[in-house]
């Protein structure tokens, strides 16, 4: 039987590598000069090997007739890991932050409308994307009752992924994906509640309410549509959380940013990529949190996660994950000259999945310029605003 061929990640990677290094000549997008730049690199490696696992799941759905990649370890490894890394990125970087609180306060209020405008402006777009997709595929008939109709929109926009106007198939259009982004959101709901716990921030009860009620929701919005929610599943926040702590200590700093761990750390990768069908095992788990723990300690990997390239593919990361799914129903589904090229052979699939990838690092390089970016500075300024009026308020009182 014919599986799809690990070797095509190569040529699929350097493709898309090239085209980000040609479209960033024309639409200039500034890599993060400071932070925790090996997780911003590591991010968007991730985010490709994301897309990289859904399009091999197409290959074989295409030649083989199979929607599974089970006989292929890196291909299973690129989806599983890729998102269990994505959650141990988070807890690491918003525990860091409330190691780092002055006076141990925060000011939550500007913390959930940056995490708003970050992470709902695209997705709402890549929302009436689909929803077009959808029509498209009803003839432009929307079935009764509207009061469904409604209800499934509002389910999508707590990231629940059910039926759309009655196609039970929508799902499929992202690949499943937004199970994860309603995992951050309950992480983030529970972010001011483990802060009081493990460190003492102060919090009201107002904030613990609002945090319980936000908790609440995204849970329940979601239990149509989440089949992942296992503790295995959370662990990874746990992983960043526990990384958190540990690389504040400077000998571990020192010990995992070394040349010989970068080393250590590529082999652990590659043999668990190779030699483990899922990262739902003890061993290849504690090779990729170890392996996290050292990059979170600086290792850059032989700068292969901080060069220029590698910075630029982790600013777009977000905008990857959320519109390669997209990009690749539309190629793979709505295309019957397509579908009948690449159904014929592997080598043609991944030559045409080697062009989606260059469109997908111009779609996403424009998405993050003129979407996300804006949204972001905008977050800042919504943020800034808060603090002075907060300041004039307490001064006033």
């Amino acid at each position: 039987m014919i599986s799809p061929s690990e070797f095509a990640i190569f040529p699929v990677i350097t493709v898309c590598l090239i085209s980000l290094f040609l479209i960033n000549k024309f639409v200039k997008i500034a890599p993060r000069t400071k932070g925790d730049l090996p997780l911003d690199g590591l991010r968007g490696y991730m985010a490709l090997t994301v897309f990289l696992h859904h399009a091999a799941l197409y290959c074989n759905l295409l030649v083989n007739g199979h929607w599974s990649v089970e006989n292929m370890s890196a291909f299973v490894q690129f989806g599983q890991t890729s998102v269990f890394i994505f959650f141990m990125i988070t807890g690491f970087i918003f525990f860091s932050k409330l190691i780092d609180a002055t006076n141990k306060t925060i000011d939550w209020q500007k913390y959930y409308v940056a995490r708003f405008l970050r992470i709902y402006p695209l997705y709402v777009i890549v929302l009436i994307m689909i929803l077009v997709i959808i029509g498209k595929l009803s003839n432009w008939t929307l079935f009764p009752p509207f009061s469904d109709r409604i209800m499934e929109v509002i389910f999508w926009l707590f990231f629940s992924q059910t039926t759309l106007n009655d196609y039970q198939y929508a799902p499929t259009i992202t690949s499943a994906v937004l199970w994860s982004l309603s995992r951050e959101w309950q992480f983030y709901a529970l972010f001011p509640l483990l802060g009081a716990v493990f460190l003492h921030i102060k919090i009201s009860l107002k904030l613990i309410l609002f945090s319980i009620l936000l908790l609440l929701l995204f849970f329940i919005m979601n239990i149509p549509g989440d089949k992942m929610a296992t503790i295995e599943t959370n662990s990874p926040f746990l992983v960043g959380i526990f990384a958190a702590f540990l690389v504040r200590n400077k000998h571990i700093r020192q010990i995992g940013s070394k040349k010989i761990v970068a080393l250590f750390v590529l082999l652990m990768i590659v043999f668990s990529y190779t030699y483990y069908h899922t990262i739902f095992s003890f061993f290849p788990y504690s090779l990729i949190s170890i392996s996290f723990i050292a990059i979170a300690s600086g290792n850059s990997l032989f700068g292969i996660l901080t060069n220029y390239i590698s910075l630029i593919l982790g600013q777009i990361s977000y905008s990857i994950y959320l519109i390669h799914p997209v990009l690749l129903f539309v190629v793979y589904h709505m295309f019957p000259q397509i579908i009948q090229l690449v159904s014929s052979s592997q080598q043609s699939f991944w030559i045409v999945t080697s062009i989606v990838g260059a469109l997908l690092m111009v779609i996403c390089s424009l998405s993050f310029r003129f979407i996300e970016k804006p949204f972001i500075e905008m977050g800042s300024k919504v943020s800034n605003r808060i603090t002075q009026i907060k300041s004039v308020s307490s001064q006033t009182t």
